[in-house]
């Protein structure tokens, strides 16, 4: 895709698992892609990644959520470089 071919980041917003719990985060994409190996950072409804070499490197994750319980809703091994920060999520207005 265009917008992503010479973009030095690029970033993703999106759920951590699909509406039937099955992981969005996964090992090898099995739709169509528009742009390859292009992603550098995944925001998600339960943690912040980055994708470094191929990887997923967890940097933040919500404090409910416990390692094993993340990576137990993630299609791929998350990996650990350094201390991850307690994604800490703002209350929704009333």
């Amino acid at each position: 895709m265009d917008l992503v071919q010479s973009a030095k980041r690029v970033a993703v917003l999106t759920d951590h698992v699909t509406k039937d719990g099955m992981p969005k985060l996964v090992s090898e994409c099995t739709l169509p892609l528009t742009g390859v190996a292009c992603v550098t950072r995944i925001y998600t409804s339960l943690a912040v990644v980055d994708v470094v070499d191929g990887r997923f490197v967890l940097r933040e994750k919500v404090l409910a959520v416990t390692l094993e319980e993340l990576q137990a809703v993630t299609g791929a091994p998350l990996h650990i470089d350094g201390a991850v920060a307690d994604l800490i999520c703002p209350d929704e207005p009333a």
